[in-house]
């Protein structure tokens, strides 16, 4: 037995922008009828612009829903049930699929990724007005690390309360003489008189979570020091090529 709940109003009123073609799937489902026994197949498209109902054919779209009309989702093994604001008032759509939990994943990924990209817009407006030009891009490393830096830069971190998503973060992994090494992280690019960071990570007990770390994303087990507790983190990289820098650095950690 399976439950999940999902809540998109910090959504609403949110143009995803972009294109998506590469990363839409589809799944097929079952539509209950108007009556109790009677049910046809369909095809739900998940995308970054919303969800689509094809027909079993997959040439004809019966129902397309934007992600701010989504106010909320939840699944109980097979059953998965959407509700949506439409002009006639609030909706239920009801499916049944075998992959109910993959239909989910593959929501909150494009989720994900729209808040992510809305993020990086806003940092790019509020660069051209103060500005202020970026020494780093999201997950790149520094070409000179100060003193006791192993690496430094952008990545994004998986926030573990709702409204779930990305929250684009400073990290600085550093470590002093024999000391274990601690990731620190920070709304930006911290300078030498910055206030203490947002949180540190002790990286004495690191341990990488192959399984978590799909595409860009940066899974992990460590000590959350101004927290006092073991817990998982996710960070995520721009590219491939930046996750496997900070994945070659942990690896070295974690092997010490």
């Amino acid at each position: 037995m399976s439950f999940a709940v999902s809540r998109m109003q910090s959504m609403q009123s949110m143009s995803p922008g972009g294109s998506d073609s590469g990363h839409r799937r589809r799944f097929s489902v079952v539509i209950p009828g108007t009556d109790k026994n009677s049910m046809f197949l369909s095809q739900l498209e998940v995308g970054q612009d919303g969800l689509k109902l094809w027909n079993i054919l997959g040439d004809d779209v019966l129902n397309e829903y934007k992600f701010d009309q989504i106010d909320s989702w939840w699944y109980a093994d097979d059953q998965f049930v959407i509700t949506v604001n439409t002009p006639e008032g609030e909706k239920e759509v009801k499916l049944k699929s075998k992959k109910s939990e993959e239909i989910i994943n593959a929501m909150q990924e494009c989720v994900d990724t729209i808040l992510w990209r809305r993020q990086s817009l806003i940092d790019q407006k509020e660069q051209m007005i103060t500005g202020a030009t970026p020494t780093v891009g999201i997950g790149q490393r520094m070409n000179s690390l100060a003193p006791n830096e192993l690496q430094r830069g952008w990545l994004g971190k998986k926030k573990r309360k709702f409204p779930y998503g990305w929250q684009k973060r400073f990290f600085i992994l550093s470590r002093v003489g024999g000391q274990p090494a601690v990731l620190k992280y920070y709304h930006g690019e911290p300078k030498e008189d910055e206030l203490p960071p947002l949180g540190q990570i002790d990286m004495s007990d690191v341990h990488l979570v192959s399984k978590g770390s799909k595409g860009t994303v940066i899974a992990f087990t460590a000590w959350q020091t101004n927290k006092s507790r073991q817990r998982p983190f996710e960070l995520k990289a721009e590219d491939l090529t930046q996750k496997d820098a900070w994945i070659g650095i942990l690896g070295t950690l974690k092997n010490e």
